[in-house]
């Protein structure tokens, strides 16, 4: 079985990215009760066709190390890293960068718990 959730965020890079406003889509789907499996898109948002060029989307370990990373080129509609997997309840982190700004956003997932399981 797959029980597909998903999950959107708004982010906008505000005024150190002289405005830019970009949608980071975090779709997640269980594959079992202990692991995930993530896919990362990033799309400009206010309907804006492209994305800025060289602007970064990294997959960050719990320990900051870049696991992933991709960087938009001019006339990109979406960038997104490669679909990925992650135990349940390991966080990672998922970074934009442009120029010499960055924004960094955590992410865990756990999967609901069984009923029988009250803490």
């Amino acid at each position: 079985h797959e029980f597909p959730i998903k999950t959107a965020k708004l982010l906008d890079l505000g005024m150190e990215l002289k405005g830019i406003a970009v949608i980071l889509l975090v779709g997640i789907t269980l594959e079992t009760e202990k692991k995930v499996a993530i896919r990362v898109q990033l799309h400009p948002a206010d309907g804006e066709t492209y994305l800025p060029p060289y602007l970064k989307l990294s997959l960050l370990s719990e320990e900051e190390a870049i696991l992933q990373e991709v960087q938009s080129r001019s006339h990109d509609n979406y960038i997104q890293l490669k679909r990925f997997k992650s135990p349940a309840g390991k966080s990672f982190s998922i970074q934009l960068s442009f120029g010499n700004a960055n924004i960094k956003e955590n992410f865990v997932f756990y999967p609901a718990l069984s009923s029988d399981n009250h803490e």
